[in-house]
């Protein structure tokens, strides 16, 4: 197989995950319109008087609200959607493989490599954070910021496949810009995270999307743990950085 056609493939495997993630973002939006609002739950969950010998709560017994439940269709296009980020971050895989064939070294020599890299890292913290938290109401906001950057990149810094030019032809290359893009990677996510932290509660427009969320302390909890990995990863890459420098 010719260098030619492996930077063909790498190109059809992006625009296959752009492809891909742009559904999932479609999917995670009807979920999230769908979603009953996680703090008017509590509430009412709260309200609901307790049964005598301690059992479970009647909703009904004392005239109290039932908790709703966000729908089968919407749960369903939450599986799909989480799915779909997997299979995206897959073919950002493919790409990035094939790119770093055809190119016979690693692919992180400029912009557009980097960016496709990046955008593989923030999925893919997405898709691993989901797999032990109930983050589907954060992946409206992660896919469509992943589906804007990879539009911009195949339009506005895309660069054919190439050599490096001679000052990145380093060992350091791999080391440096590797961890360099995993912890922009992870802080994509923690920085989404953080800006919703930072608007949930104010609630100007539409106080019902935003009850959706769940409350700040727990966005800030996530947040925290977030940047509590990517902070020493970015620390050494400004070492790394410095010491290739």
């Amino acid at each position: 197989m010719t260098n030619e056609s492996l930077a063909t493939y790498a190109n059809y495997a992006l625009a296959s995950a752009a492809l891909v993630i742009t559904v999932a973002m479609l999917c995670y939006a009807f979920y999230l319109s769908q979603a009953v609002p996680v703090r008017e739950q509590a509430e009412v969950e709260a309200k609901v008087p307790a049964t005598v010998g301690g059992g479970e709560g009647d909703a009904t017994a004392e005239g109290g609200a039932e908790p709703a439940e966000t729908s089968a269709r919407a749960r369903k296009a939450a599986g799909i959607a989480g799915s779909m980020s997997w299979l995206g971050a897959f073919f950002l895989l493919v790409s990035f493989a094939c790119r770093g064939f055809a190119v016979e070294r690693f692919p992180l020599g400029n912009l557009f490599e980097f960016s496709v890299v990046g955008c593989l890292f923030a999925v893919g913290t997405y898709s691993v954070v989901s797999l032990r938290r109930d983050v589907r109401w954060l992946g409206l906001f992660v896919t469509g910021f992943v589906v804007l950057v990879l539009m911009v990149a195949q339009t506005a810094w895309y660069v054919p496949a190439d050599e490096l030019v001679p000052s990145l032809k380093s060992y350091w290359l791999p080391i440096h810009v590797t961890v360099a893009t995993l912890a922009v990677g992870i802080c994509v996510v923690a920085a989404i995270v953080s800006a919703l932290y930072l608007l949930s509660d104010r609630q100007a427009i539409s106080p019902r999307f935003w009850a959706k969320l769940p409350p700040a302390p727990q966005l800030e909890k996530l947040s925290y743990a977030l940047h509590i990995i990517a902070f020493p990863l970015w620390t050494f890459t400004i070492i790394a950085g410095a010491i290739w420098a």
